[in-house]
């Protein structure tokens, strides 16, 4: 889990949360991820999200309402996920 001012960072492998060792998260070679994003705050949070340098948002920032867990699963084009995350 990454937390910073009330905002959560996690990522999922088959439903279940990775811990974070050393600062890093160690994903097993060929498996689907999901990132979650949680906000603790009363207030919006605007987040943008890049994986290796590559925006994950289509160029957009991503509002997470208060109180609200959201789940990216992959690469957006518009309102939809065209590649899901993969480690390879």
């Amino acid at each position: 889990m990454t937390y910073k001012d009330q905002f959560v960072v996690e990522v999922m492998v088959d439903g279940k949360i990775l811990r974070v060792r050393d600062g890093a998260v160690y994903l097993p070679f060929g498996c689907e991820y999901s990132i979650l994003l949680k906000n603790l705050n009363s207030k919006k949070a605007s987040v943008k999200v890049s994986i290796d340098g590559e925006d994950v948002l289509d160029g957009y920032s991503l509002v997470v309402k208060p109180l609200i867990t959201h789940e990216l699963k992959g690469f957006l084009k518009g309102t939809t996920a065209r590649n899901r995350f993969r480690f390879i």
